[in-house]
């Protein structure tokens, strides 16, 4: 039975290399030192991964390379070493420094005994703020002292569970102590990052693949919980995906996000993994765009446009954002269907055509007069187009005020008042 990857590209259908285990993960810190490599070969194939850390943050003027990244593979040798090399300085007006994502690559690159190949994911600019150390950090490290010379009084298991908390302390990440994300729920899974992405990549393509039209109304995000999680840990491929709450449906007045759980039937080198995952499906902007391909000259119509998602979450500011705008507008070139449209796309509706004959008003003084003339240009309403009368012929500008019909408005003549004459008198 063919699965829905089945065949689609190679890489689906390649078993990927083993993964830590969750287990392994929770371990003290002393026993994954001992489990891991303390050595790597590297030759021109070898390539090393890394991710950038969100809203990176350290208390020291330096900048260390684990501070901006992280590695994505298990185990990695060389991390050790790298960890601390420097990378940037903290700016001396205490305000955040950046370092740019491919300038952080030929660092890597530029050092001794480094891979040839560095892949770095996220941003493109990595954005380092400043956290100064606060008392309560000191308060806690006498404690932590007092704590350990009194270790000698303390009952043996006492003294494994005070172990297991300050190793649990020392694997809090300083970036989310930095931004206060210790005051936000823990997070309900204890899978590792590495393991994470890469259920979060199968849960996209699975929805890619079965429901094109959410993967093209929604933007998503997978969040996993551990009791529902079940044995997808080990997926390596989606055989099925079955909603287990109301499928969302996009509407453009609706935009909130949706959070639905999905039961995933996956492939795995167990007989049977499936599970529970939670995504939160977060509407696209709606923009205008027509239904059928509109030719020049179109007079929109209610029946012509309606709402889409848009193909890009960053819209620019040349978008129609709503169907009124354009009701009534006349189209100035080809329109294709499901386009974005724009405002430059449309036009007045034009009342008289080039070479058409209009009604010609000429109004002044309280006396109008109708005739006959032929229009030289288009015209929309109130504008002015040239226009030529048809005997004695006569180039005139006239102001369009209905469909084929112009006003010409003249003033009146002025009659100039008679002075009074004088007569002549003959001279005494």
């Amino acid at each position: 039975m063919r699965t829905p990857f089945y065949g689609v590209d190679p890489k689906f259908n390649r078993n990927p290399t083993p993964r830590v285990s969750a287990a392994s993960m929770r371990t003290s810190g002393q026993s994954m030192q001992s489990k891991g490599p303390r050595s790597q070969t590297i030759d021109a194939d070898t390539r090393w991964q890394f991710t950038a850390i969100e809203n990176a943050s350290t208390s020291s003027p330096i900048i260390r390379l684990r501070d901006v990244v992280r590695p994505l593979q298990a185990n990695f040798a060389a991390w050790p070493r790298l960890a601390g090399a420097t990378v940037g300085l903290m700016p001396l007006d205490g305000s955040a420094a950046k370092i740019s994502r491919d300038r952080l690559a030929d660092l890597i690159v530029g050092g001794q005994a480094t891979a040839g190949r560095i892949k770095i994911y996220g941003d493109e600019t990595i954005v380092v703020h400043a956290v100064k150390e606060s008392s309560g950090g000191a308060s806690a490290n006498v404690q932590l002292a007092h704590s350990q010379s009194n270790s000698t009084h303390t009952h043996p298991s006492q003294f494994s569970q005070a172990q297991s908390v300050s190793t649990q302390t020392d694997s809090v990440d300083a970036t989310y102590v930095a931004n206060a994300m210790l005051d936000q729920p823990v997070r309900e899974d204890d899978l590792d990052f590495e393991t994470r992405e890469r259920l979060s990549h199968w849960v996209h393509l699975g929805l890619q693949n079965q429901y094109r039209d959410l993967a093209d109304a929604f933007d998503y995000e997978s969040s996993f919980v551990s009791h529902e999680l079940g044995s997808l840990a080990e997926m390596q491929g989606v055989r099925d995906i079955r909603f287990l709450d109301p499928m969302p449906r996009w509407s453009a007045e609706d935009a909130k996000p949706i959070t639905c759980r999905i039961k995933i039937d996956a492939r795995s080198r167990t007989d049977q993994c499936e599970g529970i995952v939670r995504v939160t499906f977060t509407p696209k902007t709606a923009v205008v765009v027509a239904r059928r391909p509109l030719q020049r000259g179109h007079r929109v119509g209610p029946g012509d446009v309606h709402f889409q998602p848009s193909p890009v979450n960053e819209l620019s500011g040349d978008r129609v954002m709503d169907v009124d705008e354009v009701m009534g507008m006349e189209v100035v070139g080809l329109i294709r269907s499901g386009v974005p449209l724009r405002p430059s796309d449309f036009a007045a509706p034009r009342l008289v055509r080039r070479g058409d004959l209009v009604e010609v008003q000429v109004s002044g003084g309280g006396i109008r007069v109708t005739t006959t003339a032929k229009a030289l240009g288009d015209g929309a309403h109130n504008e002015l187009i040239e226009i030529e009368t048809l005997s004695p012929k006569r180039r005139l500008l006239a102001k369009v005020v209905e469909p084929s019909v112009v006003e010409i408005v003249t003033q009146p003549n002025r009659v100039l008042a008679n002075k009074p004459t004088r007569k002549w008198q003959p001279q005494p």
